[in-house]
């Protein structure tokens, strides 16, 4: 009802219900009883994490309930801002700025947005399995930037009801310069998923139009049965302009006792030329895929082989570059409202 920090090893195999209605944090020390019942009706997080990925909230339950008012949250929670003119830390981290300039947005899941002089480093992690924490963004002479996002894993083995909210959202950057941070992961297994509530993994961004934003980070939902009205967003951060805005990253939802295996690419603002989001089979692209959504902001550049032998759909009402090897030999619907670019290494289905 109140605070606890588990900072010590905390084991409970025989623990039937966890109770949340005040705060608790939680390290990489701790055993649970996989068929408790869990109901947060306040904050349930992980400890902040170093330049390396020690904490992040992982638990299989027999039921979880998020209520209305609760959250799971991994926000800024995952690799942090770097000290004054450095790099934000992470394999993605936004580059650093010696001057009084602009500094870089972290990159996850999408691209973040460059800074003046240094260069977006890499997105990383699983589209299907995300695991992995969000990058930071880069500082320059006189503001920090923002922390990435940290990391999800629930695995309920009947049903969970997330009616509020289950966040692993970067941070903003400080003032006018500082680079926002990439959004995490989150997954999710469930036998039924339901509620109305949220699932957010987007980067940060920055007040300053100027400013450079964190790309968005990666959500995976693999169910039975879903009843979920509410949304999910891997949206990077949105400055308003198309220098300043972070690459979206990616949603993707697997219904386990269906074909059903769909890939959702959006964002909130256009990312330009200097942020987007790359695709490809090394970076878990699921080959059994059969929808794929590229949303009117995105701009999704496809930069390794795929090949898509279950692929019904796929709605291009953004941008799609395809720079890579793309089979999709039982396509049904081609649908593109936006612009797809191709090159010569593509086959599709004739009818």
């Amino acid at each position: 009802l109140g605070t606890f920090q588990q900072l010590g090893p905390f084991t409970a195999l025989n623990l039937s219900n966890l109770t949340i209605t005040g705060t608790m944090e939680l390290t990489n020390m701790y055993q649970f009883n996989t068929s408790m019942i869990v109901y947060v009706g306040g904050t349930l997080r992980h400890k902040s994490n170093n330049a390396s990925h020690e904490y992040n909230i992982t638990f299989t339950a027999q039921n979880v309930t998020v209520a209305s008012g609760g959250k799971i949250t991994a926000e800024g929670r995952g690799y942090p801002r770097g000290a004054l003119t450095q790099a934000g830390s992470g394999p993605g981290g936004g580059g650093g700025e010696a001057g009084d300039s602009v500094a870089g947005g972290g990159s996850h899941g999408g691209y973040g947005a460059m800074g003046v002089t240094a260069s977006a480093l890499r997105v990383y992690g699983s589209i299907s399995n995300p695991r992995d924490l969000g990058s930071a963004g880069g500082s320059d002479n006189g503001e920090l930037g923002g922390n990435g996002g940290g990391a999800i894993f629930i695995n309920a083995t009947d049903t969970l009801n997330n009616s509020g909210f289950i966040d692993a959202n970067g941070t903003n950057g400080v003032l006018s310069a500082g680079g926002g941070g990439a959004g995490g992961s989150i997954l999710i297994h469930a036998n039924t998923i339901k509620g109305n509530g949220k699932f957010d993994a987007r980067g940060g961004q920055n007040a300053y139009t100027a400013a450079r934003s964190g790309g968005g980070g990666r959500i995976a939902v693999h169910y039975n049965e879903s009843q979920f009205t509410g949304t999910l967003n891997a949206n990077g951060g949105v400055q308003g302009t198309a220098t300043g805005n972070g690459g979206g990253g990616t949603v993707f939802r697997k219904a386990r006792n269906s074909s059903f295996v769909q890939l959702i690419i959006d964002n909130g603002g256009s990312g330009g030329s200097l942020a987007f989001t790359e695709i490809n089979e090394t970076l878990g692209l699921d080959n059994e895929t059969t929808e794929i959504i590229i949303g009117a902001n995105a701009i999704v550049n496809l930069t390794g082989s795929f090949n898509a032998p279950y692929l019904k759909n796929l709605s291009v009402l953004g941008t799609f570059q395809q720079l890579g090897p793309f089979t999709a030999l039982n396509l049904s619907n081609l649908t593109i409202t936006g612009t797809m670019e191709l090159t010569n290494m593509y086959q599709f289905n004739t009818s």
